[in-house]
């Protein structure tokens, strides 16, 4: 899926990829070209406007999936809205089945 991951003021263009296990995204562009999130890591996950990072008066983007990693990282893609709609289910329940595999093991 074609997205772009938002952090502050700069977006990057990539492709965004939903696996069993993780969540990953390809940036087109830059040094770092992958970010790679375990679905045992993800605290939580939403779509919600994305900040947009001005001086002045706050303001708020379009939607974004938001994904708030047990790090306390936050993580935003953009992508289309009706994607968005699809992949928030299916990424809150991969979350939940890492969590049971994880409490599992123990």
């Amino acid at each position: 899926m074609r997205a772009t991951l938002t952090q502050g003021k700069q977006s990057v263009a990539g492709a965004l990829y939903l696996t069993n296990r993780r969540l990953m995204f390809y940036a087109a562009k830059g040094e770092a070209r992958w970010l790679t999130v375990p679905f045992e890591e993800v605290k939580s996950a939403g779509v919600y406007a994305s900040p947009r990072g001005h001086i002045g008066v706050p303001q708020a983007g379009g939607p974004a999936l938001f994904v708030e990693t047990t790090k306390g990282e936050h993580i935003w893609l953009n992508f289309d809205r009706k994607e968005q709609d699809v992949w928030l289910p299916e990424v809150r329940e991969r979350v939940k089945m890492a969590a049971a595999s994880v409490e599992d093991e123990d």
